[in-house]
C-alpha cells in the first residue's frame, strides 16, 4: 500500500497540468501527424485515359514546426510531407507525393490555466512530385537503349488560407519548471494559388499537363515540447 502512495505522488510531481500562472513569453517545437485534402480530380482523369490507375485525394501528413507566442501574439512556421501508397498498373508503378512549408501568424486566446486556443492566417509554398517506373527487370543493354523509361515531374504552387490550432500544456518536474509537454491539434483550409507547370526533374517544362495543386482542408494532431525565459506570472 505504501509503494503504492509513493508511486502516486511520484508520478504526480513528474507529470501535472500548468499551475495556475499563466505563460506570457514561450517557445515550442511539436511533431504533427494527420491528413491533408488535395484535389487530384484533373490528375486522375488524365491517368485513367492513359491506362493508369487513379491516387487518392486523401495523403498522410508528416512533419513538424515551431510555435513562439508572447501575450496574446503568435508566430510560427510548419514543414509537412504529404505521402501516400504508389499504385501499379500492368508493368509500371505510378507515385504521387508532396509537401509544404507555412509561416503563420495569429492571436492566443486562453481557456483556463494549461489550455490554448489560436486562430492563425498561414503563407507559403509546397510542390508535388509525380513518378512512373517500371516495374519489369531490365538489362544494361535495355537501359541504355532506352535511357527515358523513368519519369519524374514536379509542380509548385503559393498556398495560404485560415487554421485553427489548440495546445494542452503539462509541466515536467517540480511545480514552477519552465518547461514540459505540449499535445494539440491543428485544422484548416489552405488555398493554392500562383500554380506552376509540371516541369522534368532536369529542368525541361512539361506542356500540357493536368492541374494538381495542394490546396485543401487538413487535420493534424500534434505533440511537442514548450519552454518559456520568462516566470509564470498570473
Amino acid at each position: 500500500m505504501r509503494t503504492a502512495i509513493m508511486a502516486a505522488v511520484l508520478c504526480a510531481l513528474v507529470v501535472s497540468p500548468v499551475p495556475a500562472q499563466r505563460i506570457q513569453n514561450a517557445r515550442g517545437g511539436f511533431f504533427g501527424i494527420g491528413m491533408q485534402n488535395v484535389d487530384v480530380d484533373e490528375m486522375n482523369a488524365t491517368l485513367a485515359a492513359h491506362g493508369y490507375p487513379n491516387h487518392d485525394e486523401n495523403f498522410l501528413s508528416v512533419g513538424g514546426g515551431f510555435t513562439w507566442w508572447w501575450r496574446h501574439f503568435l508566430l510560427g512556421a510548419d514543414l509537412q510531407a504529404l505521402l501516400q501508397p504508389s499504385e501499379t498498373s500492368g508493368n509500371f508503378e505510378t507515385e504521387l507525393s508532396g509537401g509544404y512549408a507555412l509561416a503563420n501568424i495569429g492571436a492566443v486566446a486562453r481557456v483556463g490555466d494549461h489550455f490554448v486556443i489560436y486562430p492563425m492566417a498561414s503563407v507559403g509554398g509546397g510542390g508535388a512530385e509525380f513518378r512512373i517506373e517500371p516495374r519489369t527487370p531490365i538489362t544494361f543493354d535495355q537501359l541504355l537503349t532506352d535511357p527515358g523509361r523513368n519519369t519524374h515531374i514536379t509542380n509548385a504552387s503559393m498556398l495560404l488560407g485560415p487554421r485553427l490550432g489548440a495546445h494542452y500544456l503539462v509541466r515536467l518536474g517540480r511545480r514552477g519548471n519552465r518547461n514540459g509537454l505540449m499535445v494539440g491539434i491543428r485544422a484548416g483550409y489552405l488555398f493554392s494559388v500562383l500554380d506552376s507547370e509540371w516541369d522534368e526533374l532536369e529542368g525541361s517544362s512539361v506542356e500540357g499537363g493536368p492541374a494538381l495543386n495542394l490546396g485543401g482542408w487538413h487535420v493534424l494532431l500534434t505533440i511537442g515540447a514548450w519552454r518559456t525565459r520568462s516566470s509564470m506570472e498570473r
